[in-house]
């Protein structure tokens, strides 16, 4: 199996970035329920990580935004990381205002330009009208992930085909 279009575009250090980002996502509005849990599990899976090396979750507990280290990754990696914060921010298919407030702070962080912010926040609302019900596992959401951020990729490259254009 090849692997998705998206995978070729974030470095393994990225990886470990982008699951810092959705666990800090995660926590967000003080409390966890049990879809954000399979969805944060889901995503170690889509971003293969080794979760036996890093305790997990509570292994990256308590991190502050500006340690997340977001300035780092590359201008294809940006939308990519906004995109998983958003489908965290989802999870239990509501927005609390300190997720909300959270994906401001992310998308300027990151300089995911507002159409681009915008799109990738429609894909996901899109997402959720399909999404299977809550305590799907986490190969499930694993899958959910990454297929969103093949679509991102696809928006990425529609973008730059058409400034070639």
């Amino acid at each position: 199996m090849s692997p998705m279009p998206w995978f070729r575009l974030v470095s393994p250090r990225a990886r470990d970035t982008l699951f810092d980002l959705v666990v800090h996502v995660l926590w967000a509005d003080g409390r966890v329920t049990p879809d954000e849990l399979s969805s944060a599990r889901g995503a170690a899976l889509a971003l293969e990580l080794d979760t036996t090396t890093f305790g997990g979750l509570f292994g990256r507990v308590n991190r502050t935004f500006e340690s997340l280290g977001l300035e780092a990754l590359g201008p294809l990696e940006r939308p990519l990381a906004y995109a998983a914060a958003v489908w965290m921010a989802f999870a239990d298919r509501e927005l609390a205002v300190t997720e909300n407030l959270l994906l401001q702070r992310t998308r300027r962080a990151l300089d995911v330009g507002e159409g681009m912010g915008l799109r990738i926040e429609s894909l996901v609302q899109a997402a959720l009208a399909t999404r299977a019900p809550v305590g799907t596992d986490a190969p499930v959401r694993a899958a959910e992930l990454g297929q969103l951020l093949d679509q991102v990729t696809a928006l990425m490259i529609d973008g730059v085909s058409a400034n070639v254009a």
